[in-house]
């Protein structure tokens, strides 16, 4: 099995690191998930710590959301997602370690 999260993010310099760490350390019980994280045109570098964030971890990836608004950037990130399972992630929230594996137990 396959899970996507899913991430809107405009201007998050200052929240955007945190949500990454706690992201890639996510538990899964043996489960791959990716996660693709939409920028809507961010000018406070967020997009940058992103990209280098994604050069580390493989499972992260930067998408284009030209539209800048976060219902234009789920959108985008579902186009580009490839799993069986959409998990939304906001980037102000902090989650449990387990916050996927118990979202896909739920499902």
């Amino acid at each position: 099995m396959n899970v996507s999260v899913i991430v809107p993010c405009r201007n998050e310099r200052l929240s955007i690191g945190a949500f990454l760490e706690n992201l890639a350390a996510q538990k899964t019980g043996g489960f791959e998930w990716d996660a693709w994280i939409a920028d809507g045109e961010s000018t406070d570098g967020t997009s940058h710590q992103i990209e280098e964030f994604a050069r580390r971890d493989s499972r992260i990836h930067l998408i284009a959301n030209p539209g800048r608004s976060a219902a234009a950037g789920l959108n985008r990130a579902l186009a580009e997602s490839k799993g069986e399972i959409v998990i939304r992630m906001d980037v102000h929230t902090r989650y449990a370690d387990d916050y996927i594996a118990q979202s896909v137990a739920a499902l």
